[in-house]
């Protein structure tokens, strides 16, 4: 996934446009996916959605290449052509493509959400996951209740999804958090307490499909079920990432220790006051936990 899928699918979810489900589908899909010209001359602003419709309609009666009929009606140029087919192989736009593919949205809509995204954010697609940070999450999660943690958890936020992008090869999209409440069960809850004023609570809560995925990526092995080895990468990452965030602290003179990880079943999370947030990836959600300890 490219960044500026990340960015844009963000944008989608946020705005209600897609479900966390599509979205989740269009991620997958859109390894696969060839951008056609349509997509990439909107993206360019060369056609509107109702020119790019009017020539596929003409597509259907004619033995005709989209380009050919462009620039037959003179919506484009030959040297506009060119420029959009040295583009085709780019995988910017792919996201897009898969949305549309899939039916999510119609041309007229995704022409819309392209021009609204690119006035609201002035994002490029060079950005990369050292630019995931606080500030981009700060429309996204309103953590009510943080109060003086908010900034602290917005930066870890930021801080979990980088090295995502970087350990796990995948750039996940925040959705908006919900109160942590009870776990399921069913679902895995890797955890970590940091020591610090007031106690931090970090982690994931996990499909087992999650975890194994998660699991396999880090360790490098082929893991069918959740064994020894599969809980112990899971708290690894857990781990990693959280030592990263202790060694920034500690580059800011703030001195944290952090607790041994632990990876359980249905774990009680009744102590802690905190959030869970959902990434969703092309393996499919995740959701991060932040929190306090609760005093007994």
């Amino acid at each position: 996934m490219t960044m500026f899928s990340q960015f844009f699918g963000q944008y989608l979810l946020n705005k209600g446009l897609l479900t966390t489900a599509q979205l989740s589908e269009c991620l997958t899909l859109e390894q696969s996916v060839r951008v056609k010209l349509g997509v990439l001359a909107m993206n360019a602003g060369m056609l509107t959605a109702d020119q790019v419709e009017e020539i596929h309609e003409l597509q259907r009666s004619r033995d005709k290449r989209f380009g050919e009929i462009a620039i037959e009606k003179q919506y484009l140029t030959v040297e506009q052509l060119d420029e959009l087919l040295s583009k085709q192989s780019s995988k910017q736009l792919n996201l897009s493509q898969a949305i549309i593919d899939q039916g999510y949205l119609s041309l007229a809509e995704l022409e819309s959400a392209m021009a609204n995204y690119n006035q609201e954010n002035k994002l490029t697609s060079d950005k990369d996951g050292a630019q995931v940070d606080s500030t981009m999450l700060e429309g996204i999660l309103q953590l009510a209740g943080a109060g003086d943690n908010k900034a602290l958890f917005l930066d870890y936020t930021a801080l979990f999804m980088r090295n995502i992008i970087r350990f796990l090869d995948e750039v996940p999209i925040a959705g908006a958090e919900a109160v942590l409440g009870e776990v399921a069960p069913s679902d895995w809850v890797a955890t970590q307490v940091i020591r610090c004023q007031s106690d931090m609570v970090t982690g994931l809560i996990l499909k087992e499909d999650c975890l194994l995925e998660i699991a396999r990526r880090y360790s490098q092995e082929p893991l069918s079920s959740v064994d020894e080895l599969a809980r112990d990468s899971i708290a690894e990452f857990v781990n990693l990432v959280n030592g990263i965030f202790c060694v920034n602290a500690s580059d800011k003179g703030v001195e944290l220790d952090l607790h041994f990880p632990s990876v359980i079943q249905g774990a009680d999370t009744a102590n802690i006051k905190g959030y869970r947030i959902p990434l969703t990836v092309r393996f499919g959600t995740v959701e991060l936990l932040v929190g306090i300890v609760s005093p007994a």
